[in-house]
């Protein structure tokens, strides 16, 4: 499973959850995970600058469309978690 595809059925199974501030921390925690990583080099792959060129506007849309995905469930979650979560999507849009 690919990381869109990842994300997006974290998304989908959010309503679904009883718990839907644990769902969104784990979608925080993955978002969090994918903004820190740090790309190597290595003979045969992309060169660091070209990775950069792929990888980080790819994050910033999945956050983008994530915090779109969320924002409807906004009345299901403490305004503590929302403000987190917002601070998380914005930190990837950076």
């Amino acid at each position: 499973m690919g990381i869109e595809a990842l994300a997006d059925r974290m998304v989908r199974e959010l309503p679904k959850q009883r718990k839907a501030d644990e769902a969104l921390l784990a979608l925080s925690d993955f978002l969090i995970v994918l903004g820190e990583v740090d790309y190597q080099e290595s003979e045969g792959a992309l060169p660091k600058a070209e990775f950069e060129n792929v990888f980080r506007p790819f994050l910033k849309e999945l956050s983008c469309k994530l915090g779109r995905q969320i924002e409807p469930h906004f009345d299901r979650l403490s305004g503590e978690l929302i403000n987190f979560w917002k601070s998380v999507v914005k930190r990837c849009q950076e």
